[in-house]
């Protein structure tokens, strides 16, 4: 029978060991390390570009509302 303070030290264990078994299988033992030059040049990133949304939606279905007809009520 484990106290409690075991018990946490134990799951505290063994959380550390699987995340090291895990980084050792996904790295295969090597040390990750950032892009080469070759790497970072094929990265492209492409900036914020809105100009074609707005006029698709003020020729569409988004402004139709406007189109319905009038109605007058008498009071």
């Amino acid at each position: 029978m484990m106290t409690m303070k075991e018990a946490c030290e134990y799951v505290k264990n063994s959380r550390l060991e699987r995340a090291m078994k895990h980084r050792v299988e996904v790295t295969k033992g090597d040390l990750c390390g950032s892009f080469t030059d070759r790497e970072y040049k094929k990265i492209s990133i492409s900036q914020k570009s809105n100009f074609a949304k707005g006029k698709k939606a003020s020729y569409n279905s988004v402004w139709r509302h406007n189109n319905l007809p009038i109605i007058k009520t008498t009071i």
